[in-house]
């Protein structure tokens, strides 16, 4: 299937410690852009942070506060398997017209002018539409073609009302980041239930040699954290000492995790399934620094709206 690539615009470079937001517009395609990622160039990416991601009005983060840009540089994407890059696919119900925008909106946190290289990308509706029938009509035993798919998938849709055979035709076929386009009568609170995914950024916070630090933020919606990523230099030199939701520690014993292991470069990264954060909950991430140097530390948690 092809992929689409949009620049973001404008394109002109931003002062040093300035704030700037640039759009993806959609142009020239008439039955719709679904799309799926936003990155940076590896040139650049980390001399910014991304504080805002918005497509039809819709904020793409679960909590206010910056991400550091190297999450989505394109060198960083490189190192994710086909799974990991699951976490960072953020449009999950979010289909756009010809005239619609992706609005980036990014801080230059150097000393220094840079120009920022940002694209987003995605695919063409129709082409999303046969790769999902095409899919059903493989992986389905007796689905003889894409019609009965259909309404074997109709079928599935109807007859769990909590989504569970709906959720598990979806992963048969490897396609959770969306039901609507074979049909199925699946509202809008379906789809978040299923595939919606959100972000939040933890704010950067230096780390004094051999001290501990709380880095504490809180979602504005029910979110369940799934995913941890840290950038791999900071990585290094950290343990995680505790992960708490509310006042729940997640960790099953005492002791300290690498923090490598959550590194934005970590060939395999830990899959997580936390509890719930209410809104407004503290979601603290605690760390110790054991090196002789101090150390920036900043975090990005991408996970599923809860219903």
């Amino acid at each position: 299937m092809n992929e689409y690539i949009i620049p973001f615009e404008p394109s002109t470079p931003i002062p040093a410690k300035t704030k700037a937001v640039v759009y993806a517009e959609i142009r020239g395609l008439t039955s719709g852009f679904k799309p799926e990622y936003v990155i940076i160039g590896s040139g650049v990416a980390n001399s910014f942070d991304v504080h805002e991601i918005k497509a039809q009005g819709k904020s793409q983060f679960s909590a206010p506060g910056p991400i550091p840009g190297g999450v989505f540089a394109e060198k960083t994407i490189g190192y994710l398997s086909a799974e990991q890059h699951e976490w960072l696919r953020l449009f999950r119900d979010i289909v756009l017209g010809s005239g619609e925008r992706v609005e980036l909106t990014v801080e230059n946190k150097t000393d220094g002018t840079v120009p920022l290289c940002a694209v987003l990308i995605g695919k063409h509706v129709a082409e999303v539409k046969a790769e999902t029938e095409r899919k059903f009509a493989e992986v389905i035993p007796g689905v003889a073609n894409k019609l009965a798919a259909k309404k074997l998938f109709a079928e599935g849709a109807e007859a769990s009302p909590l989504g569970t055979i709906k959720e598990l035709l979806l992963r048969m076929a490897g396609l959770s980041f969306d039901a609507g386009v074979l049909g199925a009568d699946i509202t809008r609170k379906d789809r978040g239930v299923l595939s919606r995914r959100y972000v939040m950024g933890f704010d950067t916070t230096r780390v004094e040699p051999g001290q501990t630090a709380y880095v504490t933020k809180r979602p504005q919606l029910r979110f369940r954290p799934e995913d941890l990523s840290i950038p791999d230099e900071a990585a290094q030199k950290l343990k995680i000492v505790d992960i708490k939701v509310g006042k729940c520690s997640q960790f099953v014993s005492s002791g300290n995790a690498d923090a490598s292991a959550f590194s934005d470069k970590a060939p395999q990264r830990p899959t997580l399934h936390l509890d719930i954060a209410e809104v407004s909950m503290d979601v603290t991430l605690t760390v110790y620094n054991h090196t002789t140097e101090p150390v920036d530390f900043s975090a990005t948690i991408v996970g599923s709206a809860a219903p």
